[in-house]
């Protein structure tokens, strides 16, 4: 049984077996959650106005790209006189307080981890920020 997954390392490399599991992985849980995940976009549209996905430039893997999570704040336009409002400028909407505490904000980096962005079983990504 060993001799057959060493055959299988040699054959394919390491880098393709780590991209066929995140990939497997991905897949199966897209699928698994994908109704939970339309029931969170509806519940985020509902309770305010914005997007139901948020991005942030992250890098990893020698390279940047878009992360994707679900907005778990308020989005605020700026005020008539120009401004934010900075103190309510970041507050969790409630299903957003529930999402941050159940982690299931980061669903929909699954989509990350199908396209080849992220792995499922390597370092956490940076902000390219960090890196500068």
């Amino acid at each position: 049984m060993m001799a057959d997954v060493n055959s299988v390392r040699s054959a394919f490399g390491r880098d393709q077996v780590e991209r066929v599991a995140n990939l497997t992985v991905a897949l199966i849980a897209i699928v698994a959650t994908l109704p939970l995940m339309a029931l969170i976009a509806l519940a985020i549209k509902c309770e305010s106005a914005g997007p139901i996905i948020t991005c942030s430039e992250r890098f990893a893997r020698g390279r940047r790209y878009v992360s994707l999570t679900f907005r778990t704040t308020f989005v605020f336009r700026p005020h008539s006189q120009g401004f934010f409002l900075e103190s309510a400028y970041r507050q969790k909407t409630w299903v957003g307080q529930l999402l941050w505490h159940t982690r299931m904000e980061n669903l929909p980096q699954l989509f990350n981890v199908a396209r080849g962005d992220m792995s499922c079983f390597g370092p956490r990504p940076d902000r390219p920020f960090f890196l500068d």
